[in-house]
């Protein structure tokens, strides 16, 4: 799988910590997170072994999900459940994001709850609060 550690294309900050014992046991726990990080294209054949979120901060991307393809911008984020085929690439040159990947046994219910029970685009009603 590129990475883009691996490129030397990072902006932000990075943080993955691989879960202990008594963090796979738990109902959500967080894998990984990044911000402020410039998104070059991912082709993902296989999909991801975790679920993720990745919030648009600056520019635009779009999404090939496993039904459709969505162009997001600025106050959208994309959900990816795991082991999904997808592809993600910015329209533009300045695709900037921040990005969560997380896993659990409660997280389906959560995302469920909360009307995101496919993976796609979604748009929040307070990016300030992801941003700062």
């Amino acid at each position: 799988m590129k990475n883009q550690h691996d490129e030397g294309r990072r902006d932000g900050d990075f943080i993955l910590a691989p879960p202990t014992e008594v963090e796979n046991e738990l109902p959500f726990q967080l894998i990984g997170a990044g911000c402020d990080f410039y998104q070059y294209a991912i082709e993902r054949p296989f999909g991801f072994p975790a679920y993720q979120w990745i919030q648009t901060i600056r520019g635009r991307g779009v999404l090939h999900g496993p039904k459709e393809r969505v162009e997001m911008g600025e106050d959208e984020g994309m959900l990816l459940y795991p082991d999904e085929e997808h592809r993600y690439y910015p329209i533009n040159d300045l695709w900037y994001v921040h990005w969560i990947t997380f896993s659990g046994h409660h997280v389906p219910s959560i995302l469920h709850y909360l009307g995101m029970r496919v993976t796609g685009v979604y748009r929040l009603s307070n990016s300030a609060i992801i941003a700062s």
